[in-house]
């Protein structure tokens, strides 16, 4: 009996210890797995975009299940041609958002970003009937900075040509995402999501030279979503595409808008922008009462090497509105007073937002408006003499060829009733030195680089086209034909008296 009693005791004792012997065994195999290093992210630039396409189809179009899945499974196959790895696009089918596409116009960043966070953009698409053929409609949603691109419009003027215009709305909608590296003077080094994946053919690169980006402050907080500030007025557009990335230049209104003199930390990004086709509505306001800034010329180039062309005045709210076949690139924007001189400078980026950009309120510069108006003034006065002056010189030259010296002293006549050379460069100077007092008086510009430009090119005018030499020589001319023919006349009596 005692030794079954030690055997059984054993045996209890073997089964109790089995289950802990297994149980650490498992505590140590999952301490030594959770031990390894979790997969290395990848770099930025090695990274596909993850892109979530929601289609809303108008019922009018007549597009049936079949001819949608058509449509989207050619466009698909252009993506992957063209495109490649650079792209995953996932077609969102019953997606919630579909509602919402069916009115990018009217998007809103709450409701596009709730369940979004899979994907690195999501581009709403509405569909709709254009006559025999498909316009497709729509904006990208970039998840990372919480931003909603441009509005951008295709026509495919036929049904069978609908996928090749959606390759390229789709190719209009996107974005790259940048981070910003390093800053060599002017230049701006991009770090380009995507930019080393080698995509299909050259139509997919993420980034070419020319492509323009906006500039994105981002603060982090303890608690919650880090805060995105834009960086207003301040635009990267890609020269040269550098392995990773590109090397931008800065087209800004600032000196040095990515200033590290900020309270909190923050890092910087960028986001690619393109022309939309939403008209661009702008509204200029004069400091420091924010009085509407009501007929300033607004004049706009392409930058960086376009023609200067004029795009309106505005209204008596201070209004203007581009429309937007007006560019196809980042322009640069000058709002003049009296023509010529220039209150306000900066880039901007046409159809970015449908809705109507209030411009901070400039100097309006009054008294450099008005020396500039007297100026302009005095200019058409010396532009006419000087047109004067050009009949009168043509008309002497021509009579006193032909020995016509009565015609060639009433011309002389004529011309000595004009207005004199003096009087406009006397009133020239007193009008800069009422300008020059002004300033001293008030401690604000008045001779700015403009009004002394312009100072500069009438004095000139007057210098070169006043100049009496011509008139003197055909008087003094006269004057030896005049005392000749008295000579000869005084010869000739005395012939007679002889």
């Amino acid at each position: 009996m005692g030794n079954r009693a030690v055997v059984r005791q054993r045996s209890v004792v073997r089964q109790g210890l089995l289950p802990l012997a297994v149980g650490l065994v498992l505590n140590l195999m999952a301490f030594l797995f959770a031990q390894e290093p979790a997969p290395a992210k990848l770099a930025i630039d090695r990274q596909p975009y993850r892109i979530k396409a929601v289609f809303a189809y108008d019922p009018a179009s007549r597009f049936d299940t079949a001819r949608r899945e058509a449509l989207t499974h050619d466009w698909m196959t252009l993506v992957k041609r063209f495109v490649g790895t650079p792209w995953q696009v996932t077609i969102a089918e019953n997606d919630p958002l579909s509602s919402l596409a069916s009115a990018p116009e009217h998007l809103v960043v709450e409701s596009i970003a709730a369940g979004s966070d899979r994907f690195d953009k999501v581009w709403m698409i509405a569909v709709r009937g254009e006559g025999a053929g498909l316009s497709f409609t729509g904006r990208e949603f970039d998840v990372i900075t919480s931003r909603i691109g441009p509005l951008q419009r295709l026509v495919a003027p036929v049904v069978r040509d609908a996928p090749r215009v959606l390759f390229q709305f789709s190719l209009d909608v996107f974005s790259p995402y940048a981070e910003i590296g390093e800053r060599f003077g002017k230049d701006v080094a991009l770090i380009v999501q995507g930019a080393s994946i080698p995509a299909a053919t050259p139509v997919g690169r993420v980034v070419a030279p020319g492509t323009v980006f906006q500039p994105l402050r981002v603060v982090p907080q303890k608690q919650g979503k880090a805060i995105i500030r834009d960086i207003p007025y301040t635009f990267l557009r890609a020269e040269s595409i550098e392995g990773s990335g590109a090397k931008s230049s800065v087209v800004s209104v600032y000196s040095d808008p990515f200033t590290k003199r900020v309270v909190q930390k923050s890092s910087l990004v960028a986001l690619g922008v393109k022309p939309g086709k939403s008209p661009t509505r702008l509204r200029f306001l004069t400091a420091p009462d924010r009085a509407p800034a009501a007929g300033y010329v607004l004049t706009l180039k392409n930058y960086p090497e376009g023609v200067t062309r004029e795009a309106g005045t505005t209204d008596r709210e201070g209004r203007i509105v581009i429309d937007p076949s007006a560019a196809d690139g980042l322009l640069v924007l000058r709002l003049l007073a009296g023509s010529a001189e220039p209150m306000i400078e900066f880039p901007l980026m046409p159809g970015m937002s449908p809705d109507e950009q209030v411009i901070p309120p400039f100097d309006p510069k009054p008294l450099t408006v008005t020396l500039e108006t007297r100026l302009d003034s005095l200019r058409d006065n010396v532009i006419d003499l000087v047109a004067v002056r050009a009949r009168l010189e043509a008309r002497m030259k021509a009579r006193f060829e032909g020995e016509d010296w009565t015609g060639l002293e009433e011309s002389l006549k004529e011309f000595r009733n004009l207005t004199p050379r003096a009087t406009f460069a006397d009133e020239l100077a007193r009008l800069k030195e009422d300008a020059a007092r002004q300033q001293a008086t008030t401690k604000k510009a008045v001779l700015t680089k403009t009004a002394q430009a312009q100072l500069a090119d009438l004095q000139s005018l007057i210098e070169r086209y006043l100049d009496d030499d011509v008139f003197k020589a055909f008087s003094d001319a006269l004057e030896q034909v005049k005392s000749e023919s008295t000579a000869k006349k005084k010869a000739a009596t005395k012939r007679k008296e002889l």
